[in-house]
């Protein structure tokens, strides 16, 4: 979300990176705190980040600053992120440095992240690294403790399952508890299934109860529910005691989310916020 030094990387030609000269470096300013981009006199007595952009306007390092204009570290605990770009302009792999500009561990135990890519320029495979260019688990976040995630697609280049492994290449559990997740989906690019398995293909669940997730549309492709069941098929709560969320569609396009347990009663309702999109469990 397999997901880095990899051959991939010895097939390209040309990189582009954020350590040589650009002829067209374009450099912005943005207030650490809101994200809005600020000129240069306003970053005085704030704190900021300066982002830098190569040609393909591509983001190519980013640095932050305390509000008296020393370096400073940024959310993900470092001073400094550079991206390093293919030919195309796909980002290839993303590295973290400190203050001193030295290389540094990101708040997930991290150096660098490498990524790859199929023919379709599908995602294909993330991996992360340390300081030496050693593999290393992701410490925290959305993968921890795994090395290397392999992103697998249909056809029309829907994600269809996730698979994860460990520093030394062998099949691992994330830690929730699977190695592989399967996505469906129906005849217009909707998922509407995801399923959780461990080692061996045996079915497993999310880390609470739920096995199979199930997504359902009306028939103009909005998604108006999703459902969890465990592993015997039987309707479960996840971690949040809700087994269906149902979503109600207001006339200013506005959204509502309702949540109920397995025995019917509401447990969560919630405003999905401008701009927040609905849940869909696959990576395209």
């Amino acid at each position: 979300m397999g997901r880095l030094t990899y051959i991939i990387i010895l097939l390209l030609p040309i990189l582009i990176t954020g350590c040589g000269g650009f002829s067209g470096d374009d450099t912005k300013y943005f207030d650490t705190v809101s994200g809005e981009e600020v000129s240069k006199s306003e970053t005085d007595g704030r704190k900021y980040y300066v982002s830098t952009y190569g040609d393909a306007e591509n983001e190519i390092s980013r640095e932050y600053f305390d509000a008296d204009g020393k370096p400073d570290y940024g959310f993900l605990k470092v001073h400094h992120t550079e991206w390093l770009y293919d030919t195309m302009g796909t980002c290839i792999s993303v590295s973290y440095f400190g203050l001193d500009g030295n290389p540094e561990i990101d708040v997930n135990g991290i150096h660098r992240m490498t990524l790859e890519y199929d023919e379709r320029n599908n995602k294909s495979a993330v991996a992360f690294f340390g300081i030496g260019g050693n593999p290393v688990a992701s410490g925290s976040g959305q993968h921890r403790g795994v090395h290397r995630v392999k992103f697998l697609y249909d056809e029309n280049d829907n994600n269809t399952a996730e698979v994860f492994f460990d520093t030394e290449g062998k099949p691992t559990l994330h830690f929730l508890g699977y190695h592989r997740t399967e996505t469906e989906y129906d005849e217009i690019g909707n998922p509407i299934s995801k399923r959780f398995y461990g080692l061996n293909g045996v079915p497993a669940t999310d880390g609470w109860n739920v096995h199979n997730q199930k997504y359902n549309y009306n028939k103009s492709g909005k998604l108006i529910s999703r459902e969890n069941f465990g592993i015997s098929g039987d309707p479960v709560n996840n971690e949040d005691r809700v087994h269906r969320y149902e979503y109600v569609y207001g006339d200013a396009d506005t959204v509502q989310e309702i949540g109920y347990d397995k025995e019917g009663n509401r447990i969560t309702r919630r405003d999905i916020e401008e701009g927040e999109e609905l849940p869909k469990y696959c990576n395209k």
